[in-house]
């Protein structure tokens, strides 16, 4: 392999291989690569239920119980909800900057998705924002002046998701989402809490509005994940990366195995 400075130069490059591919790896598609069903979609499809409660409205299906690791829950849903959107953030719950829902022992919350749609996606306007998702909201923020004119988007084209599931092979696609992805999700919005305890959250129904802002908080049980485009970092970027991740290991056991020489120090 050659001289140990050598090799700590090939480390450090593979390491800088590693940093450029993540910071791109995750880009937002252009505009013109946001398929139609996404740019055709309504600012919001549950008008049939806007302002009402779940009580009511007549249930779509009974109560359920389930179960995700080793916990019980109950499920109650209560409308169909499905949509075509743009992945512009995500927060997974089992990620290691998530604590709150291994402190309330709440599994079934599998993740938050950050999707935005319709006239933002068709316009170009959702390029201009910054988002970034805690773990129960999603934040988006802009310094461009081509944003000054555009209205506050929250629960209009673009809202944060908590996602329900019960079933592994959802869970995985649903872990296998990146930023930049372009999906179709149908399930039913629900409310959820533990089996024969406490409720963990309501889902709200269409958008209700706090202090002449639109707000929601969408608590979605998906029964179907499908992809309608990968971003444009899987194809290139995300490789990149994965290959610079096995690099820097190779050479790493290498660097780890190689003799220190006295002669290589000069």
């Amino acid at each position: 392999m050659g001289s140990p400075r050598t090799l700590n130069l090939l480390i450090l490059l593979s390491l800088t291989i590693c940093l450029a591919a993540l910071a791109k790896g995750y880009p937002l598609p252009d505009a013109a690569r946001i398929d139609a069903a996404v740019n055709a979609r309504a600012p919001d499809n549950l008008s049939q239920v806007w302002g009402k409660t779940p009580d009511q409205l007549p249930p779509i299906a009974a109560r359920f119980e389930t179960k995700v690791g080793g916990s019980s829950y109950y499920i109650a849903p209560i409308v169909h909800y499905e949509l075509d959107s743009l992945v512009v953030s995500l927060h997974d719950s089992d990620g290691f900057m998530d604590f709150i829902h291994e402190l309330v022992n709440d599994k079934i919350n599998v993740m938050d998705l950050c999707l935005t749609w319709g006239e933002f996606t068709h316009s170009g306007a959702y390029r201009l924002f910054h988002y970034s998702n805690g773990q129960f909201s999603c934040s988006w923020q802009t310094h461009d002046p081509a944003a000054q004119g555009i209205g506050d988007i929250g629960g209009i084209w673009l809202d944060n998701y908590h996602i329900l599931s019960d079933k592994p092979f959802i869970t995985s696609k649903l872990r296998g989402l990146h930023v930049g992805d372009q999906v179709h999700l149908s399930g039913f919005l629900a409310n959820y809490g533990f089996a024969g305890g406490p409720q963990i959250r309501e889902s709200s129904l269409g958008r209700k509005f706090i202090h002449d802002k639109p707000a929601g908080c969408e608590v979605f049980y998906v029964e179907e994940v499908s992809i309608i485009k990968r971003g444009p970092g899987a194809t290139i970027w995300r490789p990149v990366l994965w290959l610079g991740v096995g690099l820097t290991a190779l050479l790493l056991m290498i660097w780890f195995k190689t003799p220190y020489r006295n002669s290589d120090a000069a």
